[in-house]
């Protein structure tokens, strides 16, 4: 039970650490695009395209956070009753 929570919680942390990034990135490149082209933006700013963009952005995550799903594990410590 241990190891499984154990994953699950590093890979939570992941999907958050990396979501987090993701969204900061699209909020800086959305906010360029109405500074620098305030009139040709409103064309491609729909909800159709900010669900994509959203969904895309949820799947790279958990993408990018799959690796620590798959090779996280415990490690006994010699000599005591812990496990890290």
């Amino acid at each position: 039970l241990s190891e499984i929570l154990c994953k699950i919680v590093t890979f939570v942390f992941f999907i958050g650490f990396y979501s987090s990034i993701l969204f900061l990135t699209i909020m800086t490149i959305y906010r360029y695009l109405a500074v620098v082209h305030p009139l040709s933006d409103m064309a491609t700013v729909t909800l159709c395209a900010g669900v994509l963009v959203s969904v895309l952005m949820w799947i790279i995550s958990i993408g990018a956070a799959l690796p620590s799903l798959l090779f996280t594990s415990l490690i006994k410590i010699p000599n005591s009753d812990e496990e890290s």
